[in-house]
């Protein structure tokens, strides 16, 4: 797929990966993930030290350090992160194109609307005249039927919207982690915008294991509870500063870090989300 002109990309959660490299190894890294970016594939261990620009006689040390961030596939790297943001840029394109499509569908809808309400205007008289008596009466009949009390029902006039099923808790979620986060660490939820309602949506959608499941609020309930143990996510870890937020916190690849205890250490990266699967 060839990707986006530009890429995301999220200076913390790097400088939090990549504090033990040289700057030769940043170096490489970022040359390795922008070609990455650009093919929009993995990368050929053939082409690595190309890319990298990295002597011969350096090479083998840089690679050591670099391999980390890449899995070995079928003799090329893979780099999972980047991967999904891949994934993630072409559902977005993908969703522009539709909403264009869907958009000029609107304009020609209506424009012959109103080419049709411009050709009944010009409408003869005695049409005009005859419309009208016969919508007058259709208009009373409908109106006494309305205005008609049902059997024993107020309002029953009134349009009941109807529930829809697998609506995702927007507030319930976002409670939880003001309750469980925003009152001692983090930054407080205030509004709940479309984009936090889209991830909510996504994630709502998803599996974390067996009996972990985005629909279930005892599984964000474990989440926020398993984020609170981690120092690192709580901004109480020394010498660093720096804190997510609740946007952070409902990425899907930086989920997949938390629950598997990326950001945890010693017994704190015990799960109680990876435990109930």
């Amino acid at each position: 797929m060839a990707a986006l002109p530009y890429m995301q990309f999220y200076v913390a959660e790097y400088q939090a990966d990549t504090m033990h490299l040289t700057a030769e190894e940043h170096g490489a890294y970022l040359l390795l993930i922008f070609n990455y970016w650009q093919t929009g594939k993995p990368i050929p261990e053939s082409r690595l030290q190309k890319i990298s620009r990295v002597s011969s006689d350096r090479w083998a040390d840089v690679e050591q350090s670099l391999i980390e961030f890449f899995v070995e596939t079928d003799g090329c790297w893979k780099h999972e992160r980047i991967e999904a943001d891949l994934i993630a840029a072409k559902d977005s394109q993908a969703q522009r194109a539709a909403a264009g499509k869907a958009s000029a569908e609107a304009r020609k809808a209506a424009k012959r609307d109103e080419l049709k309400r411009q050709s009944n205007a010009r409408s003869t008289p005695v049409e005009q005249s005859s419309n009208e008596r016969s919508t007058n009466k259709e208009q009373n009949r409908t109106e006494q039927s309305n205005n008609t009390p049902s059997s024993g029902d107020e309002g029953a006039g009134e349009k009941i919207r109807p529930v829809q099923k697998d609506q995702p808790n927007y507030e319930g979620i976002s409670n939880l982690y003001n309750e469980l986060l925003a009152k001692d660490f983090l930054s407080e939820i205030v509004k709940l915008n479309e984009k936090r309602k889209s991830l909510i949506r996504a994630r709502w959608k998803q599996s974390w294991g067996e009996h972990s499941k985005g629909s279930d609020l005892e599984f964000w309930r474990k989440y926020f509870l398993h984020v609170r143990r981690s120092k690192t996510l709580t901004g109480t870890k020394e010498g660093f500063d720096w804190r997510p937020n609740f946007d952070w916190l409902l990425n899907e690849s930086n989920m997949i870090k938390v629950i598997e205890g990326y950001y945890h250490q010693g017994d704190d990266r015990r799960s109680d989300l990876q435990e109930a699967s």
